[in-house]
């Protein structure tokens, strides 16, 4: 429509500019439409205003004017911009990306209001090419020699399920596995806490002093002690401070049989063993090959349809990467440095800019191919969530879980209508 008079407010509307994310419009009101506005308002003032020899109500206009005139031009300026901001979103079937921004205001009261309105706006969205992909899948059958030799990593390293009690206090250099709590505090104050931690004896994994401590200890007993944090330590906020650290020793455990030969200690249980780390294995192999189609898709669908995205999201989204980077540093006890912040400015723009792509793709190919998701998926999805941070996180991120089950069913559909060429790896 471009240009066009608000009916509400009688405001000229011109359109200024057009491009596929934004549009800019100049809208201007002047004359009896805009001194009705005003005259609403300054009565709306003199019911507020006082000075002393007048009666309420019945301050004249420039005295009012001259208490409350900001806050008149305000109330003013405000409606007419809701009113013909509303309309144009309307008129010109706009779907916001946020809410508009507000520029150039020139306002002189009682003559003219004149101001500019952006809006940034979901693109068009065609997406071509999507049926049909030529993809590679990736194939590696799982031998006996890595079912073997994964087994019995996992029984060496202390797994849970193929643990049994020790009937006797922590030793020295024993093959044993401690399954402990702990908590290190600075000035009484705790700052890290481990529950149900499983460790060996001699652990490199825990904090300084674990192993003396433990020497000696039964399941239920408690012991703490307290170590000097340097420069080196992952948090440089601890640097130079003294930190006491709690422990109480849940149980101790130890491999059935001969510590020295998991394999043949376990021999009874080995078929089924070897059957579920096959399991595990293949599992992690498929999950492997699924991403690996989804990213040969997701590029084909990138390069097969350029498309402007909203900047005001790509800005966001980029920043939000930014943070969680510079959080990873702090953790680390290290500060993100400028030049290298600058870089990954750039790479997250890039990276932010593709995925709200495809996640345009992804909604416009659902609503094409009647991919829809509900209730009864969101609930599926939770019921497969045993941990109960993550539950709680699910449930209170809904929408992104949603999301994220049709991008999943999206990809399905996908995958099932592409030409797949079984390579082995």
């Amino acid at each position: 429509m471009a240009n066009f008079v608000a009916e509400n407010i009688g405001a000229e509307v011109k359109l200024t500019a057009s491009e596929p994310t934004k549009k800019r419009y100049e809208i201007s009101l002047g004359g009896e439409r805009l001194k009705i506005i005003e005259e609403k308002w300054l009565a709306a003032a003199r019911d507020h205003a006082k000075l002393p020899g007048f009666r309420k109500g019945h301050l004249p206009a420039e005295v009012i004017l001259g208490q409350m005139g900001d806050w008149i031009k305000e109330r003013a300026s405000r409606e007419v911009m809701s009113s013909v901001v509303e309309e144009i979103v309307k008129k010109e079937s706009l779907k916001l990306v946020y809410n508009p921004v507000i520029a150039k205001i020139d306002y002189k009261y009682g003559d003219r209001l004149a101001f500019e309105a952006v809006f940034e706006i979901e693109p068009t969205v065609t997406v071509k090419n999507y049926k049909g992909l030529e993809v590679e899948r990736r194939q590696k059958p799982v031998t006996e020699d890595e079912v073997t030799a994964e087994l019995e990593r996992i029984l060496k390293q202390g797994h849970p399920q193929y643990l049994v009690p020790v009937e006797k206090a922590a030793e020295a250099d024993a093959e044993e596995w401690a399954l402990v709590n702990l908590t290190g505090k600075i000035k009484g104050e705790t700052v890290w806490s481990w529950d149900g931690e499983l460790l060996s004896v001699d652990s490199d994994q825990a904090p300084a002093g674990f192993n003396n401590a433990l020497i000696g200890l039964r399941p239920g007993q408690k012991k703490a002690w307290s170590i000097s944090l340097d420069e080196d330590c992952p948090t440089a906020a601890w640097a130079g401070q003294t930190m006491s650290i709690e422990m109480e020793l849940l149980d101790l455990k130890r491999l059935s049989g001969d510590n020295g030969n998991p394999l043949e200690a376990h021999k009874d249980e080995i078929p089924k063993f070897k059957e579920e780390v096959r399991r595990q294995i293949v599992k992690r192999r498929e999950a492997v090959a699924r991403r690996h189609l989804e990213e040969q898709i997701t590029a084909d669908l990138l390069r097969e349809n350029p498309m402007d995205v909203p900047q005001a999201e790509v800005e966001l989204r980029t920043q939000e990467l930014l943070n969680r980077a510079r959080g990873l540093f702090a953790l680390s006890g290290k500060e993100l440095a400028k030049e290298h912040e600058g870089e990954l400015r750039v790479k997250y723009a890039i990276e932010a800019a593709n995925d709200i792509r495809l996640g345009y793709f992804m909604r416009e190919i659902a609503r094409r191919e009647a991919v829809k998701v509900n209730e009864d998926d969101f609930r599926k999805k939770i019921e497969s969530v045993e941990d109960e941070k993550e539950r709680q996180y699910y449930l209170k991120h809904k929408e992104s879980v949603l999301y994220d089950i049709l991008t999943e069913k999206v990809f399905d559909l996908l995958i099932a209508g592409a030409k797949i060429t079984d390579v082995e790896v």
